[in-house]
């Protein structure tokens, strides 16, 4: 008989190379987006139409605001607390003449002044980015407080990677591995023997939550859980759904389209995926 330590690592080996093999979840379509890629804020679906108007939604994709204050407006970004950063321009050159914060479930809005076109939101930094000569290498990345003011601006070809919610600027633990984080945890993804592994990071402490054959796709982690797609392509890909203090897995399978991109999002209490197909992009919902 083996020793229950060993049994016990054979154990968590195993969990964590197949986690919720048997994708025993349907997916179903939600509705097509011709435009730009939907994203979530929170309780809120956030994406912009083909006419430069925001929209802000449900989980079923159910308009409840619509923001364009003049000229093309475009959603750069959302954050899981309930708001999207959404730049705005009236000559339709891509560059934002003018940056604001929109409230999801108010559907207002206020102005905040930015150097270029603003691109990442958190709750204390806001990222943007300048490139008026259009080269390549010429742009500029700010990162601005939202409650002072004040701003630090770096190369664009040595951008640190900040992390945007704390009080001061620090890089992320990951770096540029790094895929997502929530609050003091982060997730980074690494490549190891043909496998990419997916560590979750807490302080000075990390540990493996999943390992893909190839790669992970859509990896997202909110309210204590971690999701993403796992297989050795899209068109045989699962979509796991971790919850990190229980150690319990759900999973849906993929069904066969053609796309090039996923990913996952938490919209309230509901999982969706969103992938992409020939002419934009298709959302799903997890039943």
């Amino acid at each position: 008989m083996l020793p229950n330590g060993i049994v016990a690592l054979w154990l968590a080996a195993l969990l964590t190379l197949a986690p919720g093999a048997d994708a025993r979840g349907r997916l179903e379509p939600v509705r097509e987006f011709e435009e730009d890629v939907p994203e979530s804020a929170g309780d809120a679906l956030v994406w912009t139409s083909p006419r430069g108007v925001v929209m802000v939604a449900d989980d079923r994709a159910r308009v409840r605001h619509r923001f364009r204050p003049g000229g093309r407006c475009f959603a750069t970004d959302t954050t899981r607390f309930g708001e999207a950063l959404v730049g705005c321009s009236t000559t339709g050159d891509g560059f934002s003449e003018q940056s604001y914060i929109l409230d999801t479930g108010s559907g207002r809005a206020r102005s905040v002044a930015l150097p270029g076109t603003p691109e990442e939101l958190g709750r204390r930094w806001i990222k943007s980015s300048a490139n008026p000569q259009r080269c390549y290498h010429c742009e500029t990345v700010t990162y601005t407080n939202r409650r002072t003011g004040y701003s630090r601006s770096y190369d664009g070809m040595d951008d640190p990677e900040f992390d945007l919610d704390g009080p001061r600027l620090r890089t992320a633990p990951g770096g540029i591995y790094t895929v997502a984080h929530e609050g003091r945890r982060w997730l980074t993804e690494r490549m190891r023997a043909g496998r990419e592994q997916l560590w979750l990071h807490a302080g000075r402490r990390r540990r493996l939550v999943a390992t893909c054959p190839e790669r992970c796709w859509g990896e997202q982690l909110e309210r204590g859980r971690v999701t993403y797609v796992s297989g050795p392509d899209l068109e045989a890909g699962i979509l796991y759904d971790l919850h990190l203090r229980s150690g319990r897995t759900r999973s849906w399978r993929v069904p066969k389209r053609w796309w090039s991109e996923l990913g996952a999002m938490r919209v309230g209490a509901t999982l969706l995926m969103v992938s992409e197909t020939r002419d934009g992009w298709r959302l799903w919902r997890t039943a």
